[in-house]
């Protein structure tokens, strides 16, 4: 009877025992770049309430303010100067409802039974308030909510009163307008690494985000609060970038602007990502944002994935609603330029991806405009730790 080959088990077994050893190491120190005073706890902002039974509250070294030295400051990372971002003023928009559809809605079929149920959401919201972006009654608000849970009125409507509760608690609609957001703008550089460069072949934005590029070992020797504060920041700043995308072309007498077409690189994913804790940071970020800002990907093109994305994609899968599995395209590495450029215009994908967007000489990623990523110093880990007064 031959013998059964040793090396490829050996292989196998050493590969286990270094994820075993990954996921026990020991837990980074906080930061140490500012001197700590007293501890107190500061809780994490809430999820569904499923998720919230799982969130614990986090124990913060509180230390005093840090003036990290000077990143870059991205601009027009959210696709409109941040100052124009941050003065938004919301009001409902009585926008052509049919246009508005078929615009959001490739499946024909399907428009007339939106529309219905669209305007019995619009009966059932009328004495909602406002809150920042989160207007009850303008259409495309509206449809957002419909469109998250399969069309089902009553539990749109739910998921509608529940995001201005969760909004009214934190005070997210001070997000953009009172919060100190020099802290945000500092830490942009490092995540997300992303930006906007235009408008995708049906006039939808497009973002650019280089996951293999997060320093996941230092994102969670981060305030986890202070995450998650940046998440909601960034979403607002994305939720006011298509609001103004929405303004311009209804001058030009169209409804786009509704979604975002992201490009997610994934060149540099690594085995930090399968820490534990990283798993658990993607998971509460994932449900904040699915939770609360519903319906903003038209589409995400996942490129250039090494061979360890199929392990970290099986993890993060549970993570994500059916509704946005369905939106991912996993594309061979040969195929990277092929698909982007069947959705996006060259001059807006970066020459890395096999576009012609300009950039300055020797970058081929446009890190004038998409950020980098990279490293986080240690200035910026003991910042994040930094009180902020915000919620």
């Amino acid at each position: 009877m031959p013998c059964p080959p040793v090396l490829p088990l050996l292989l196998l077994g050493a590969l286990a025992w270094l994820l075993l050893r990954w996921a026990r190491r020991i837990r980074p120190k906080a930061a140490e770049a500012c001197p700590r005073t007293d501890r107190e706890v500061i809780p994490v902002h809430p999820e569904t309430r499923e998720s919230e039974r799982e969130l614990r509250e986090i124990v913060i070294p509180e230390v005093p303010d840090c003036v990290p030295a000077e990143a870059q400051r991205y601009e027009h990372k959210f696709g409109a100067p941040t100052s124009e971002l941050y003065k938004m003023d919301y009001r409902p928009v009585d926008e052509d409802v049919p246009c508005l559809i078929q615009a959001a809605i490739s499946d024909e079929l399907q428009r007339p039974h939106v529309e219905q149920r669209l305007e019995q959401l619009r009966l059932l919201c009328g004495d909602l308030p406002a809150s920042g972006w989160v207007q009850p009654r303008d259409p495309r608000v509206l449809l957002r909510f419909l469109l998250a849970r399969q069309c089902n009125v009553h539990r749109a409507r739910e998921m509608l009163q529940d995001v201005l509760s969760w909004r009214q608690q934190h005070h997210v609609a001070d997000a953009l307008p009172h919060w100190e957001k020099v802290k945000h703008e500092r830490f942009d550089s490092y995540w997300k690494a992303s930006g906007c460069t235009g408008e995708d072949g049906q006039g939808d934005l497009v973002v650019f985000e280089r996951i293999g590029q997060y320093d996941v070992r230092g994102l969670l020797r981060c305030n986890q609060a202070f995450i998650q504060q940046h998440c909601i920041y960034s979403a607002e700043c994305v939720l006011a970038s298509l609001e103004l995308a929405r303004r311009r072309h209804l001058q030009r007498g169209s409804n786009r602007g509704f979604q975002l077409t992201v490009v997610a690189d994934m060149a540099g994913l690594d085995f930090s990502f399968l820490d534990p804790r990283a798993l658990q940071m993607c998971k509460t970020v994932a449900r904040l944002e699915a939770d609360h800002y519903p319906e903003v990907l038209k589409r995400i093109i996942v490129v250039r994935a090494p061979w360890i994305f199929a392990a970290v994609w099986q993890l993060c899968r549970p993570f994500m609603d059916k509704g946005s599995l369905e939106k991912v395209d996993i594309v061979k590495d040969s195929e990277t330029a092929e698909v982007i450029l069947k959705h996006v215009p060259p001059e807006i994908v970066p020459k890395a991806l096999g576009g012609s967007m300009p950039s300055a000489e020797g970058d081929e990623y446009c890190s004038n405009l998409i950020a980098p990523g990279g490293k986080i110093p240690e200035d910026i880990i003991a910042m994040t730790f930094a009180s902020t007064g915000e919620a």
